[in-house]
């Protein structure tokens, strides 16, 4: 594995031009599937892997790049993933339906997923991301930064709105006069 000219930088996560693969590969191949590991242990398995390109030169969409930014912040903050994107994002928007692990009491409000299979739609099984839908993840250990959140379209149209505003989602308490 040749070591890159330069680092990979938190623009290059962001505007995935890192040159990291969109897939896992080794140890991690099947970690979308089974959830079996943290962000932590899954970022170091990715940080293992060759990079496609030099970071900054092309753009590659880039799922273990996405979750090297969910690690980032985990360490930043000091809390887990899940806990840092709750507090500053969900909580702030309003976002009381949106979950990386599902509470019980809202399994039966999620869809579950299909896929197209000899002209007939059949339910997904453990071979998508997530794994088997139909266990929303019960008992993973990955939060999937690049994927993991189950919403309802109430808590997307909150966070649509704040991006539409350019990062306002309600007007201001107080009105220009």
């Amino acid at each position: 594995m040749k070591k890159p000219s330069r680092p990979i930088r938190i623009a290059d996560l962001l505007s995935h031009t890192s040159g990291m693969r969109n897939d896992p590969q080794g140890a991690m191949r099947d970690l979308y599937h089974t959830m079996d590991h943290t962000l932590a242990d899954a970022v170091k398995e990715f940080a293992k892997e060759p990079l496609e390109f030099e970071p900054g030169t092309h753009w590659l969409y880039s799922n273990p790049g996405i979750a090297t930014l969910g690690r980032i912040i985990e360490v930043v903050f000091g809390q887990s993933y899940e806990s840092s994107s709750r507090r500053a994002c969900l909580q702030p928007l309003q976002m009381n339906d949106t979950f990386f692990y599902p509470p019980a009491d809202k399994l039966d409000r999620i869809a579950i997923v299909y896929m197209p299979k000899d002209g007939k739609l059949v339910r997904a099984g453990g071979d998508i991301l997530g794994g088997d839908p139909a266990a929303y993840r019960t008992g993973a250990k990955y939060s999937a930064p690049e994927f993991g959140l189950f919403s309802t379209a109430e808590d997307l149209s909150h966070f649509v709105k704040m991006i539409l505003n350019h990062g306002m989602w309600k007007e201001p308490a107080f009105s220009h006069c």
